[in-house]
């Protein structure tokens, strides 16, 4: 009788063991997405989980020009993984390739034409979830590019003992992020209305996925962006509703009420601090750009790594602070503003009169951004257009210094130099095409900015030099996907804005706004923050040491420590670059790099001070205050708005560090004075919660 049972029980586990189900192909043509469904119905035991779940797919593709190609699978319940994602760079095929959790060789280090047992870009673990196998799985195949095409011959799934399960987040230092699509697949247009929750403790406090939401809520979201969107890490916009799925203000994670938003993917850049570090170093500058805050995103119960949370660049109060333009505000005074245009794509607005006579049939296309091209009324349109028209006919024109007729009465002339400076730091090619954006108040001036999209920029990418030199405004127009604007060329060659855009960068350089000791405690602060969240990140997204986003040149870091360092190596060689190639004169006394760190004697203010940190700000106990490390804390002083003093302390250790408890305090905002040995003054604001 025993021997029976053993028999029925070894008749049984073969049963539920290696089942597979094939799939059949067809054509992939160029710039599309093709999806071969595959119906199960007898798979047994249905339910995936790691007891018994997916565990290999399978696939015969000949394209080529195979990382053209993105592939994912999507379970019947709507989870879904991506496969492959833009591989194998101009190289053929899929030869009979296989993907397994268990693989050791990863799919994105190896080299076309793939044949045999890799493992995927994300784990086959995600689809077993608890949810049915039986239903209509797909393969889902995007072309990103044209001039290549293929065919997909056939495609199988196994399910046997032994799979992986899901990685499942249970709490965080960071925000944390939970989607839940019932089941929907997130397009890139038209929004779908899901749920939303935003788990983010005030004081920060750990975050654990049990917690009480700040926000829990409807929202509408979609992907966003054009080479971003073609990641395995998908960036999103969304917009926060009400049950009734009506736009609705809120503020999110410490930032002003809105309704639009970007879920900001970070698979691009590696060390995460690309954007967010720009963003901030506008601000230093003075001007608007989009607040940002690191998260970590759950989506249908799948982690996927850090995003940042981020306003959309809009016209409000708190954002781009311009006056708003109803549909009857078509003459006078009120036709003068606010919009807000952008060069970038082609899409609805203008086209310039200039030409290059290089590529004299291409051209500058100016878009509509706000009013959008569905709501600006034609004397609007007309209104913005004339006065880009004007402004470059007066640019390109033989009088183009003149002080009356000249540009500069057309354009706010600190603003376009900020913009110059911000993106030749950082080298960024796109700053001087697309996502270029600019904007107007009524009654003035067209201003350069908000700044936005560094995740090319800042990088040791194939085109650059190990100097870092070069500029990027003066680069041939003809040689990008999008036309260079010709502006700055021009505007250079104007000496009074030669001499403006140097003496600024003589006073940024003068009050270490940009500075290398200020960009490397940023991002030695923010590795602090981002240590425990780098690790699950790189797990579920495992490219350190790969060219997995936009080009860079080998050897490629291999660990996140590698990757910071390689990071703070690019501002060290483009600073000095700069500071040797900007042309001008400035009265203002240059940055004086023979004199000894430990003689400076400057006294900083709030809004010119970067080497005073402060974290976190807001608070609602504990702040912690870091000093640039050439100097000591002596002294740190607390006063209100109305400068009454209400903490102080005199400080005996050489330390540039002190944990100051603001646990005590009312709400409202602080000013933090520190003083070190020589009397140097650090002052910035923090607001207790």
């Amino acid at each position: 009788m025993k021997k029976n049972i053993f028999f029925l029980l070894l008749i049984v586990s073969t049963c539920i063991q290696a089942q597979v189900y094939n799939g059949t192909g067809g054509g992939l043509p160029d710039v599309s997405t093709s999806d071969f469904n595959l119906n199960i119905s007898t798979l047994s035991p249905s339910t995936l989980n790691a007891s018994h779940g997916l565990k290999k797919v399978c696939l015969d593709i000949n394209h080529t020009y195979v990382s053209d190609l993105n592939i994912s699978l999507i379970s019947p319940s709507g989870n879904v993984i991506v496969l492959i994602g833009n591989i194998g760079g101009g190289a053929q095929n899929f030869t009979s390739t296989c993907l397994v959790d268990a693989s050791s060789d990863l799919i994105g280090a190896g080299t076309a034409p793939f044949t045999g047992i890799y493992k995927p870009t994300e784990d086959l673990g995600n689809i077993n979830d608890g949810t049915s196998g039986n239903g209509i799985w797909t393969l889902s195949i995007r072309d990103d590019a044209a001039a290549d095409t293929g065919i997909l011959f056939n495609w199988s799934l196994e399910f046997d003992t032994g799979a992986t399960a899901p990685f499942l987040l249970t709490s965080s230092n960071l925000p944390i992020v939970i989607i839940n699509t019932f089941g929907q697949s997130i397009a890139d247009d038209p929004k779908i209305n899901c749920n939303m929750k935003i788990i983010n403790n005030p004081g920060g406090a750990r975050n654990n996925i049990s917690d009480t939401p700040e926000y829990d809520a409807e929202i509408g979201i979609e992907i966003r962006g054009n080479y971003s969107s073609s990641l395995p890490q998908k960036p999103y916009a969304f917009t926060t509703q009400d049950i009734s799925h009506n736009d609705s203000n809120v503020a999110l994670v410490g930032m002003p009420a809105e309704h639009d938003w970007v879920l900001q993917s970070t698979y691009n850049d590696k060390t995460f601090l690309r954007n967010p570090m720009m963003f901030d170093l506008a601000r230093d500058m003075g001007h608007y750009a989009t607040r940002t805050k690191y998260c970590e995103v759950v989506i249908n119960n799948q982690y996927k790594g850090i995003y940042f949370i981020c306003e959309k660049i809009k016209r409000d109060a708190n954002r781009v602070d311009i006056a708003k333009l109803d549909l009857d505000d078509n003459a006078g005074d009120s036709l003068t503003g606010g919009y807000i245009i952008k060069h970038d794509y082609l899409e609805a607005g203008w086209t310039s009169f200039w030409r290059d006579s290089n590529c004299d049939t291409r051209t500058l296309d100016y878009n509509y951004y706000y009013p959008s091209s569905t709501n600006i009324t034609i004397p609007q349109a007309t209104y913005i257009k004339e006065y880009v028209d004007s402004f470059e006919v007066a640019l390109f024109g033989n009088n183009f210094t003149d002080t009356t007729w000249g540009y500069d009465r057309y354009i706010s002339q600190k603003s376009f130099i900020d913009y110059f400076l911000i993106n030749e730091l950082a080298l960024n090619n796109d700053g001087f095409k697309k996502s270029l954006f600019m904007h107007k108040d009524k009654n003035g001036k067209l201003k350069a900015g908000p700044i936005w999209d560094f995740d090319w920029a800042l990088k040791f990418a194939p085109w650059e030099d190990s100097l870092m030199s070069g500029w990027k405004y003066s680069l041939d127009p003809c040689g990008e996907d999008v036309l260079f604007i010709p502006w700055y060329k021009r505007l250079l060659q104007d000496t009074t804005f030669e001499n403006a855009t140097y003496c600024r960068w003589q006073e940024l350089r003068n009050a270490r706004i940009i500075d290398q000791n200020t960009f490397f405690n940023t991002i030695d602060t923010n590795r602090i923050y981002l240590d425990e969240a780098q690790n699950r990140h790189y797990n579920k997204w495992r490219i350190l040491g790969l060219d997995s986003g936009s080009p860079e040149v080998y050897p490629i870091p291999t660990s996140y420590d590698e990757e910071l360092n390689r990071y703070k190596y690019f501002f060290d060689k483009r600073i000095q670059w700069i500071d040797s190639n900007l042309t001008g004169h400035c009265y203002l006394a240059p940055v004086d790099t023979t004199q000894p760190e430990d003689t400076l004697s400057i006294t900083y203010n709030e809004s010119d001070n970067r080497l005073l940190n402060i974290y976190p700000n807001p608070t609602n106990n504990i702040a912690y205050i870091k000093l640039d490390n050439r100097y000591a804390i002596h002294k740190v002083t607390v006063l209100n708005l109305i400068g009454k003093q209400v903490y102080e302390e005199m400080i005996n250790l050489y330390s540039n560090f002190y944990k100051l408890d603001m646990s005590e305090y009312a709400t409202g905002s602080y000013i933090i004075q520190i003083e070190d040995l020589k009397g140097n003054k650090f002052i910035k604001k923090i607001f207790k919660e």
